[in-house]
Order: structure tokens, then C-alpha cells, then sequence
């Protein structure tokens, strides 16, 4: 993070979105970006996109992988997005970005 200058943007949490996500919450944190890159199932993906829209800045971007995959995730990552945003996002590969 140093060599990009982002080091003082930055925080490693080391724990599982299940506890981290509801902490962030409750201390009010905000980010302008959320990439979401869990489990496959669709409800951890519904937890974690959920927890992350709570999160999430006003004008901020969320960025979910593996949507368009096939071959080595199950379907859950499409089925829960797919639910949750039935007007779509954008796609790029298998990332699936909604804007706010």
C-alpha cells in the first residue's frame, strides 16, 4: 500500500465479514469503495452485500467477483446478486459493480 500511496487509506482487518461487517456498522465507518470477494453461497452473498450497503458512501461503488463464473464457483454469487439488484449492475468479466 505504501508504494501507491495508500497506506494511511488502508486498514487489514483480519476477522470474517460475519463480525467485522456488523463492528463497522456500529461505529458509523463508510467506504467509497467495498469489493466482495466470499463465499459463494448465496447467503453468505446476501449477508455481505447487505452489511455492505449499509456501508457503503453516498456515491460509492460496490464490486462483487465472480458473478459470470461457471467453472469454480457455485451459482449463489449470481442468484443472490441477481435478487438483490433485479435492475442489474454493471459487468466487466466476472465483476459485478452497482454504483450509489
Amino acid at each position: 500500500m505504501a508504494a501507491y500511496g495508500a497506506a494511511d487509506r488502508v486498514a487489514i482487518l483480519c476477522e470474517t465479514s460475519y463480525s467485522a461487517m456488523p463492528r463497522l456498522a456500529a461505529g458509523e465507518a463508510s467506504f467509497g469503495l467495498i469489493f466482495v470477494d466470499g463465499d459463494h453461497q448465496a447467503e453468505a452473498v446476501r449477508h455481505d452485500v447487505g452489511w455492505a450497503l449499509r456501508l457503503l458512501a453516498s456515491g460509492g461503488v460496490l464490486a462483487c467477483h465472480d458473478y459470470s463464473e461457471d467453472c469454480c464457483c457455485r451459482p449463489g454469487v449470481r442468484q443472490a446478486l441477481n435478487e438483490l439488484f433485479p435492475e442489474g449492475g454493471e459487468l466487466t468479466n466476472s465483476l459485478f459493480v452497482v454504483r450509489r
